[in-house]
């Protein structure tokens, strides 16, 4: 389970078994960043489909990195759009494991690839 804090008080984390990102706000309220039903759909909210998430990370421009490790991709999470987003990100090969941050200008996230049998 992949888990991260943002500045505004944030926690999320990677809830694998029901297929979405969890967010705790400093309230206490939790609800569904993105998620719930599997699939490979990129959108908004609970249209977003993911299969198996396994990681997060925050980049320095604010994007959520997910590692969507049941569809071989890593997801990007746009805050401050009309309503928070998924899409993928190229140039992803096999089934990301877990992600973490480059501190480099483009924002680039290194991807550990799961094992394979």
């Amino acid at each position: 389970m992949g888990m991260v804090s943002v500045p505004q008080g944030h926690l999320y984390f990677t809830d694998g078994q029901d297929r979405r990102v969890v967010r705790f706000a400093p309230d206490g309220a939790v609800g569904t960043l993105v998620g719930a039903t599997a699939g490979e759909v990129s959108g908004p909210g609970a249209d977003a489909r993911l299969n198996a998430p396994s990681d997060l990370c925050l980049a320095a421009d604010g994007r959520l990195f997910v590692a969507d490790q049941g569809n071989h991709c890593i997801r990007v999470v746009e805050f401050g759009t009309p309503r928070e987003s998924t899409m993928p990100v190229s140039g992803v090969v096999g089934s990301p494991a877990a992600i973490a941050p480059v501190p480099d200008a483009a924002g680039i996230v290194s991807v550990s690839p799961s094992p394979r049998p």
